[in-house]
């Protein structure tokens, strides 16, 4: 993966902004990027939320303001038809959610900045690693649907206990 990432050379600089700087992911990705080309910069601290224990007892750490807000969100997505929450995680259906996600990011602020996972070259990329992640036990790919169309989704890969939030 990191040979056909460093090949594409459409690139001179890989910014990890979530990504510690010393993790071992960063310490390998700098030390294959040594061909002098390429500059790999991660940040000094990863933002991150613990949830050290059920939904419910987090949920009711929540603020009062806070859950109002998100109450009213899912009031007025659910006025607007049918909502379901679907999450692929292994080979057999990750193709169904790629296409799920795809179409949603296509509708996205993304697409027109090309930074969506639908855009150009993307698909590809995002499709054999998601096959290999998934292979991997590590990847949650999650969708929002409303009335069969996909409006949102979260790309995620999962370490342990620990969950990386990549595309949204």
């Amino acid at each position: 993966l990191l040979k056909d990432l460093f090949n594409r050379n459409s690139f001179d600089r890989l910014w990890l902004r979530h990504v510690r700087q010393d993790s071992d992911t960063a310490k390998a990705l700098q030390a294959y990027a040594e061909n002098g080309r390429t500059l790999v910069e991660t940040a000094n601290d990863s933002p991150f939320l613990l949830i050290d224990k059920d939904w419910p007892v987090y949920e009711k750490s929540l603020s009062t303001n806070f859950k109002r807000t998100l109450r009213n969100k899912r009031n007025r997505l659910n006025k607007q038809g049918k909502v379901e929450f679907h999450t692929y995680n292994n080979v057999g259906n990750i193709g169904e959610g790629l296409d799920a996600a795809f179409s949603a990011a296509e509708k996205s602020w993304q697409a027109e900045k090309l930074s969506a996972i639908s855009s150009p070259g993307q698909r590809e990329f995002y499709r054999t690693f998601s096959k290999e992640a998934a292979k991997a036990g590590c990847l949650d790919l999650h969708t929002l649907v409303c009335d069969d169309r996909p409006i949102a989704f979260e790309y995620n890969l999962r370490h342990g206990k620990v969950v990386y939030s990549l595309k949204w």
